[in-house]
């Protein structure tokens, strides 16, 4: 009688487990990032040690998405110099423009002595409206980086 019990609650929890994983999938299917936008970044440096917007993907500049249920945006740079670091975030326009971090917080480039490629995804789950998809950067040592190009693609669930 014992062993039935155990069993019993071995397949409850299993049960249990299924039943999570399947809900998971089914989120995934209800939410396909189905749109794609590209963008292509100029070079720039800076000294800065704050965030500053990377000029031409600021609040009033940058890459708009009607989207819903997800946002991944992959931002790819080459950067020279001193260190960089990226930072992302969406301005919801249909909420006050409302900001909005996406994760990871942010991105650190260090090129070394050299010059380097780097590319790094950035994500944000998000209800139905319309965004803008923002970069700021800043030099975390205050010396100078230069970014000498880059793309950013967005991916997202259409409205």
């Amino acid at each position: 009688m014992r062993n039935r019990w155990i069993l019993l609650v071995v397949l409850a929890i299993a049960l249990a487990f299924v039943a999570g994983a399947v809900r998971a999938v089914d989120q995934y299917k209800a939410k396909p990032l189905d749109r794609q936008n590209l963008g292509v970044i100029d070079a720039h440096s800076t000294v800065q040690t704050q965030f500053v917007v990377l000029s031409g993907w600021g609040p009033s500049d940058s890459m708009h998405v009607d989207a819903r249920g997800g946002i991944a945006a992959t931002l790819s740079v080459t950067v020279t110099g001193a260190p960089a670091e990226f930072h992302m975030f969406l301005e919801d326009v249909a909420n006050d423009w409302a900001d909005r971090p996406m994760r990871p917080s942010s991105m650190i480039v260090d090129p070394g002595s050299g010059t380097v490629s780097s590319s790094f995804t950035f994500v944000a789950g998000v209800r139905p409206s319309n965004f803008t998809v923002n970069i700021m950067w800043r030099s975390p040592t205050g010396a100078q980086t230069t970014l000498t190009g880059g793309t950013l693609v967005v991916q997202y669930g259409s409205v």
